[in-house]
């Protein structure tokens, strides 16, 4: 699969810094730089490292916001992993149905 390159942004105060292919990439705090597609998308899925993509020319980060009551079921699969990888429930090779699952036992513990 092909990747574009993105925009990526470290909202966090604090370094992060992952590797790829055996190169070390690093976004300081509050920086935003260009990364080839297949890198960008590495440091999007690495799991708590925080990175967000830039979605439009004003720079705005992409934020999923989620409310009380929401229909997980209406929402992409994109937006179930980051919401299930931010609350800690997400385990790699899980399912749409699992996901789900464990989105639901997550709220009904609230």
């Amino acid at each position: 699969m092909k990747y574009k390159p993105m925009m990526l942004h470290n909202p966090t105060d604090v370094e992060k810094e992952w590797r790829y292919d055996g190169e070390s990439h690093i976004l300081g705090p509050g920086e935003k730089d260009i990364f080839e597609g297949v890198v960008a998308n590495h440091a999007l899925k690495e799991d708590g490292l925080g990175i967000v993509k830039f979605i439009s020319k004003d720079m705005q980060p992409e934020v999923v916001v989620v409310a009380d009551n929401v229909d997980y079921n209406t929402l992409k699969w994109r937006d179930l992993v980051r919401i299930a990888s931010d609350s800690g429930v997400f385990k790699p090779g899980m399912k749409k149905d699992e996901v789900l699952k464990a989105l639901k036992e997550m709220d009904e513990q609230d």
